[in-house]
């Protein structure tokens, strides 16, 4: 192979490389979700953000027999193939409610599955005190 022709292999070998670098898988959790339940044991409107950066933010307003929430939520999450963590790091309550102050700063895992535009979130193995046992959100 002459130089040239190496050259032009190398330049062509190093933009290969620099595209798939680019290409990286994104994550599926990225974006605006949103969703609301109403049935006889909880009722929900939910709005999550999830962003690239690993941070999020959800408006959550939520009622069941024994719990009745109206807040803003800001923090961090971190993901795996099919488990997603939230630790909170603010919170804002819009009314008086039930649950004031027991969330900030915590962890809260969720096994995830994603199909097509839904997002299904159920409480992880070993959480105990969410009052629901499913939610599925719709992706924009």
């Amino acid at each position: 192979m002459k130089k040239g022709g190496i050259l032009t292999a190398i330049v062509m070998l190093s933009a290969v490389l620099l595209f798939a670098a680019g290409c990286g898988k994104s994550d599926p959790l990225v974006g605006s979700w949103s969703g609301a339940q109403n049935n006889s044991t909880t009722n929900y409107d939910l709005q999550l953000v999830m962003k690239d950066d690993g941070t999020y933010t959800l408006h959550l307003k939520m009622s069941t027999a024994t719990i009745s929430f109206d807040g803003d939520y800001s923090g961090t999450y971190e993901s795996t193939d099919s488990t997603v963590t939230f630790t909170s790091q603010s919170m804002v309550t819009n009314s008086g409610d039930s649950t004031q102050g027991e969330i900030l700063n915590s962890q809260t895992k969720y096994d995830y599955e994603i199909s097509g535009q839904k997002l299904t979130l159920k409480p992880a193995e070993g959480q105990e005190g969410i009052p629901f046992t499913s939610l599925t959100l719709t992706k924009g």
